[in-house]
């Protein structure tokens, strides 16, 4: 073995390489690679026929049959080869005492993957296809069948990929379980992107994505929505109902554990399997703990430096950040199931790779900015958008050139753009927001336990709201269920925060954060409802979060080897850059806050007297002018303390038959509604006016 040693030191020292530049240049293990006691690998074997092809090889090498990896083969070494094994040694000690020590004093090699090469390859071999209707066949390990013959994973099954949007686009009835798996496919063709790249182009500060970070990428692809509870974006992030399904650390429990609670199933489940293929019980605890850590998203306090304090950023990247596995297969999987046309096409996909970087210092700490190095102990592998080809000349000793390819950061842009289009004709249709609205508020009103709903379908979620005792809950899933949903009312608009328009920085500062708290829109829409004298539940209040929850483009890119690596919109022409923001600012103005109401209590198409007073409520409550512009009213509508006024005379000649209240009264009433409390001035003038008729005057 000191003989194949020797002649892979020989090598190394011919090209001035440190051993960690020369394993990441053969993209092998380090340690593996300058063993003494054992033969190397096939796989090193097979990567330095490769890249010394113009070098004689040692005659005998005799690589003996293994099962799938499982030994590592027996290499014998010819005499001829350990010739000069001393002067080797001699010259060895010296480039480690002038290169390694001094130009690169302290650094090391990446830390060992949790599990070795081999232990990982044995859980990747394919088991079994499975057929669907964006991807075809799908192939999937005996590791990966386990896990999705979970009772957890079954469950996403019954979740609707896309929530209410069914009672728009009636095939859009595809499940969680289709988008994990097509998740699972897309991860798979991205380390096959990268990894081939890494191959064709042979550069330093490249990466290539290993059997261990491999096995992490479609685990944590399979399970990327795990946590998901039915109608989850549409309570999550349009109601606020709730943190979203991996920042809920309840959640992250249940499905994935923690360091101090007891094990989920899922978690047993990964490490039985682990444990009967010969994984140690240590190796497989931190095998879940890599997958947590990849898959649950940082605290605010970690934000800045994620996903850079990882050990494996990349898997980030190709998993769920921007230009990533999950974008991929739901912008195919939702214009599919919705009957739309568009499919994204995969030219962008071909230009990524992985790139070690490390952080450049910024004056802006939103921009983020990277350069490429080659050095494992300064820098991690990102997966970053090469705006170039690097081609090889094929005649005998022929160079590279490097050849410049703009034109795929509009293929990035027009993937933006395909994104915006989905957004705007499914996500956010005007009829998908008005039964995301009335789910949103029965959800707000009713009495959940939210552990029995992170463990049910969506139709039994519905059930669950339906057999609710909240009047306004029953009301409002009734009317859902049957598509009777409501009406816009009343609109607020999106606009650009600016500091010198008041109207502006009332909205954001003051006012936003209010109409995004399930309890404030509640106590509003009951307040409109008592003084416009409606029926319980005919009155719902939509306000998604700002920015709509889509997540900012921001795939890094490289224009060039050697030049700093930045996201997108930082890297552009200017012509670019207008046509991006543009998108960008489309992608704002679908904001929109509305109030709702049923049809049944106010017709909103037709002109009258109650519409006017009913919308003068409205911009009362809200604090904020109606900004919908196809809203015929008849006339201005009368203040929301006349209309209190008016209603609790009424309310007392009825009850009170013959008696005549007095004209005075009137102003009286509306002077005390204005001095009450606003959740309390219709209870307030009710006292008022009985304390007034009982008076001697």
């Amino acid at each position: 073995m000191n003989e194949w040693y020797t002649l892979v030191s020989k090598y190394r020292l011919e090209r001035k390489l440190t051993w960690p530049q020369f394993a990441l240049q053969l993209g092998v293990n380090e340690r593996d690679l300058r063993r003494k006691d054992r033969a190397p690998s096939a796989k090193i074997v097979a990567k330095l026929r490769e890249l010394f092809r113009d070098q004689p090889m040692p005659e005998k090498i005799q690589i003996q049959p293994t099962i799938f990896g499982s030994e590592h083969p027996e290499i014998e070494v010819s005499e001829g080869s350990s010739s000069k094994k001393a002067s080797i040694q001699e010259a060895e000690t010296e480039m480690i005492d002038k290169s390694e020590h001094s130009t690169l004093a302290g650094a090391k090699s990446e830390s060992e993957p949790t599990l070795s090469e081999d232990e990982a390859r044995r859980l990747l071999i394919p088991h079994e296809y499975m057929r669907d209707p964006i991807h075809q066949d799908i192939w999937i390990t005996a590791f990966e069948r386990e896990l999705i013959d979970t009772a957890a994973f079954q469950r996403l099954r019954t979740l609707k990929q896309l929530g209410p949007t069914d009672l728009v686009y009636p095939g859009a009835v595809h499940t969680r379980f289709l988008h994990s798996v097509g998740t699972l496919h897309c991860a798979e063709q991205l380390v096959e992107v990268v990894n081939r790249n890494y191959d064709t182009y042979r550069q330093p500060h490249l990466m290539n994505v290993g059997n261990y970070q491999r096995l992490l990428i479609r685990t944590c692809a399979l399970l990327h929505d795990l946590a998901h509870i039915p109608f989850g974006h549409t309570l999550e992030d349009e109601g606020n109902i709730r943190e979203s399904q991996w920042k809920d650390d309840r959640r992250v429990e249940l499905w994935l554990g923690n360091e101090k609670q007891s094990e989920s199933a899922v978690v047993k489940q990964i490490k039985g399997f682990l444990q009967k293929s010969g994984i140690s019980e240590s190796k497989a605890t931190a095998f879940v703990e890599d997958i947590r850590r990849c898959i649950v998203p940082p605290k605010e306090t970690e934000k800045l430096d994620y996903p850079m304090n990882l050990e494996y950023p990349f898997i980030v990247d190709i998993v769920g950040n921007t230009l990533c596995a999950d974008l991929l297969d739901y912008l195919d999987r939702d214009m599919y199931f919705c009957g739309l046309r568009e499919r994204s096409g995969d030219r962008v996909v071909k230009y990524l790779a992985i790139v070690r970087v490390r952080r450049l210092q910024s004056t802006d700490d939103q921009r983020e900015r990277f350069e490429q190095t080659s050095d494992g102990s300064l820098g991690k592998g990102r997966m970053v958008l090469l705006a170039y080809r690097i081609e090889r000349e094929h005649s005998p000793g022929g160079g590279s050139k490097t050849v410049q390819k703009s034109e795929i950061k509009s293929e990035a842009i027009d993937l933006l753009r395909r994104r915006y289009a989905l957004a705007e004709k499914v996500y956010f249709h005007r009829t998908k927001i008005a039964a995301s609205a009335m789910l949103i508020s029965a959800v707000a009103n009713a009495s959940l336990n939210w552990e029995e709903i992170f463990n049910i379908s969506d139709e039994a979620f519905l059930s669950k709201l339906e057999a609710s005792t909240n009047p306004r809950t029953k009301q409002l899933i009734a009317k859902y269920k049957a598509r009777q949903l409501y009406r816009v009312l009343y609109e607020i608009r999106y606009r650009p925060r600016r500091d010198e328009e008041e109207e502006s920085l009332d909205l954001y500062d003051k006012l936003y954060p209010d109409y995004r708290k399930p309890s404030w829109r509640a106590a509003a829409e009951k307040e409109i409802e008592e003084i416009a004298g409606f029926p319980d539940g005919s009155v719902v209040i939509y306000c998604p979060a700002l920015g709509m929850n889509l997540k900012q483009f921001e795939m890094l890119v490289q224009n060039h080897p050697g030049d700093e690596i930045k996201p997108l919109k930082d890297i552009l022409d200017q012509t670019r850059q207008k046509e991006m923001e543009a998108i960008n600012e489309r992608f704002e103005q679908l904001w929109k806050l509305l109030i709702l109401v049923d049809p049944d209590a106010l017709d909103v198409s037709t002109p009258s007297d109650k519409l006017s007073d009913v919308n003068k409520i409205c911009e009362e409550v809200m604090r904020f002018s109606n900004e919908r512009t196809d809203l015929v009213l008849k006339g201005q509508g009368r203040s929301t303390d006349d209309q209190i006024a008016l209603r609790v005379m009424r309310e007392y000649q009825e009850k009170h038959t013959g008696v005549i209240v007095p004209h005075d009264t009137f102003d009286k009433l509306v002077t005390a509604s204005r001095r009450a409390e606003r959740t309390g001035r219709i209870d307030q003038c009710r006292k008022n006016l009985e304390a007034l008729m009982k008076s001697p005057e």
